[in-house]
């Protein structure tokens, strides 16, 4: 399987995800749930679901679709929204923020 099919499946599936809901799913705590998460992978349930979400709506902006339906369909109530997340993932330098959309993907997800 392609690294963009994985990719996407993966974002479809974590885009409707919930920290209550994987909690729920494990039958555990939301507070152990976030706290193991951390603990095994290094970076909180949030900032990964958000990563995704930003990396699979990035994707769909490079195959030709707009910005706010790209925004849209990975969960994001506007573009402007979408824009926020991807500030706070590259830092709040645009400059940096446009290396980061142009920068050719990598897929660093399950290869």
């Amino acid at each position: 399987m392609g690294c963009d099919r994985r990719l996407g499946i993966l974002v479809r599936v974590v885009s409707k995800l919930t920290v209550t809901a994987i909690s729920s799913e494990l039958k555990v705590g939301t507070r152990f749930a976030k706290t193991e998460f951390e603990r095994r992978f290094g970076v909180t349930i949030g900032r990964y679901l958000t990563r995704r979400r930003v990396e699979e709506g990035v994707r769909m902006i490079r195959a030709g679709a707009k910005v706010e339906a790209a925004a849209l369909s990975v969960g994001y109530q506007s573009k402007r929204h979408f824009y926020g997340a991807v500030r706070r993932l590259t830092g709040d330098n645009a400059e940096a923020a446009w290396e980061w959309f142009l920068a050719p993907p990598a897929c660093s997800l399950l290869s």
